[in-house]
């Protein structure tokens, strides 16, 4: 019996499959359905929240008022001795320049003033400014880790220094009056010249102190990291 060979259905052989790419040539070659294609679900990214940071262990009532006096208490100190510190200054500034050198007794007069003025006045309220701010720098969290407040507490020790050579050269009236007595006038105008300088310094630096406490320019750690 002959065998007898059916045709392939339209479409499945490879010439069908030519004829119908040439028909429509926008179905690809191998063409998927879209139902058999995998459907992939958007994953959404993981959510990350930062870690709480522990929590600052509360003083009791009693420390907390402590802490809170001896903050208020030092910077009332620091403010009324810079005070008094800075009139100081300006009034040895003022005795060297308007004393009279040409009469005797007003010169020493004016002298005494001066030595007055350093020991009673000005190496007092320096000494408060320095202890006051060391202890408002101690007692303040913030300023532990500020490097101005440091900053400032160098200057300041550097300051009451200073004040210590002013109030040496007061103390030595000796030395001044024997030139003022003697007519050395080039002797009278060094010295009262180096008492001028070092006083202009001291101000100098008290500006600069002033300046740091309002400005509060950033040297810590974390403002350099963030920059």
């Amino acid at each position: 019996m002959p065998l007898r060979l059916h045709p392939a259905p339209r479409g499945r052989t490879i010439a069908g499959r030519a004829r119908r790419r040439r028909a429509d040539p926008k179905e690809p070659p191998h063409a998927v359905p879209p139902a058999a294609l995998p459907v992939i679900q958007p994953v959404a990214p993981p959510i990350t929240r930062p870690l709480p940071l522990p929590a600052r262990r509360a003083l009791p009532a009693g420390a907390a008022g402590v802490s809170r006096l001896l903050r208020q208490g030092s910077k009332v100190l620091h403010e009324v001795s810079s005070i008094g510190y800075g009139g100081a200054l300006a009034a040895c500034l003022v005795i060297n320049l308007v004393a009279d050198r040409a009469s005797l007794p007003a010169f020493a007069a004016a002298r005494a003033a001066y030595a007055a003025i350093t020991q009673w006045v000005l190496l007092p309220s320096m000494a408060v400014v320095v202890v006051s701010g060391l202890v408002s720098l101690a007692a303040t969290r913030g300023y532990i880790d500020a490097g101005w407040a440091w900053l400032k507490a160098a200057l300041g020790i550097s300051v009451f220094q200073a004040s210590l050579v002013v109030v040496g050269s007061g103390r030595q009236q000796g030395e001044v009056m024997a030139a003022a007595a003697g007519g050395d006038a080039a002797t009278l105008e060094r010295l009262l010249r180096a008492e001028t300088n070092t006083i202009a310094i001291l101000i100098a630096l008290s500006v600069a102190n002033v300046v740091l406490a309002v400005w509060r320019p950033k040297f810590t750690k974390r403002a350099a990291a963030a920059r």
